[in-house]
């Protein structure tokens, strides 16, 4: 579980007082409260931030829902919340379907409310492998797509490749996991590090973290060459997951 993550104060009270009507709402059905997502994971608040709630409870139906709405509905207003509703069994039944994405809230949450239903929850090295797979060549696929409807479009060019990048590492850094065995999840440098000795070329994940980071604008043939690069390096990291 990660520690409190520093929110603007309009932002926390908003949040302090939609888990006050959660609970008041919800009662004993009420499991728990997380906040997860780039908020927990060292992100600062900013203009296009999502504040990810996780809601728990006992069982699903239209009346407990329908406790929700409005609570929901009051947070929405106020702050840029995205809940996500599930009963603990969804979650523990889930784990097979959503593993990465369980796995990364485990890693990165905050309980703002009730039991840690993270706390001890099993996720099946086999589910993570395939689910890796099966991003990484989902995004192989849409990387081509994107560049039919952008090619002469530098900006958009630009666009695709700063919005892909994190996703792809994190997929990238469960591979390293994966085929290294290791205990504890390995940083941006050490998955790079790792996924170059696999065979995969990281330059292109390099170049564009400092075009992020300098916010500048490279000529056209500048981006389609790595446009290009990051393709090739997302299709080398498939066929090293895939022959797993």
């Amino acid at each position: 579980m990660s520690p409190s993550p520093a929110l603007p104060q309009p932002v926390q009270t908003a949040l302090d007082q939609f888990c006050t009507q959660l609970q008041e709402a919800s009662g004993e059905d009420l499991v728990s409260i997380l906040l997860y997502g780039d908020l927990v994971e060292g992100e600062s608040f900013s203009d296009s931030s999502q504040v990810n709630v996780m809601v728990v409870l006992q069982e699903i139906s239209v009346t407990s829902l329908d406790r929700l709405a409005g609570p929901i509905a009051t947070a929405v207003d106020a702050i840029p919340l995205v809940p996500f509703v599930l009963s603990e069994a969804d979650l523990t039944q889930s784990t097979d379907v959503f593993p990465i994405k369980f796995l990364n809230i485990q890693r990165h949450h905050h309980l703002l409310y009730g039991r840690d239903v993270f706390d001890g929850l099993e996720i099946a090295r086999d589910h993570l492998r395939l689910r890796c797979e099966q991003e990484i060549k989902n995004l192989m696929l849409r990387l081509r797509l994107f560049y039919l409807g952008r090619s002469q479009n530098p900006e958009g060019i630009q666009n695709t490749l700063s919005q892909t990048l994190s996703p792809f590492t994190k997929n990238l850094g469960i591979l390293v996991e994966l085929k290294t065995g290791a205990k504890t999840p390995p940083g941006t440098d050490e998955i790079f590090h790792t996924a170059a000795s696999l065979g995969i070329d990281i330059e292109p994940l390099k170049q564009i973290q400092n075009l992020k980071q300098s916010n500048g604008a490279p000529r056209p043939e500048e981006l389609k060459t790595l446009y290009n690069g990051f393709m090739k390096t997302v299709r080398e990291a498939a066929g090293v997951v895939d022959s797993m």
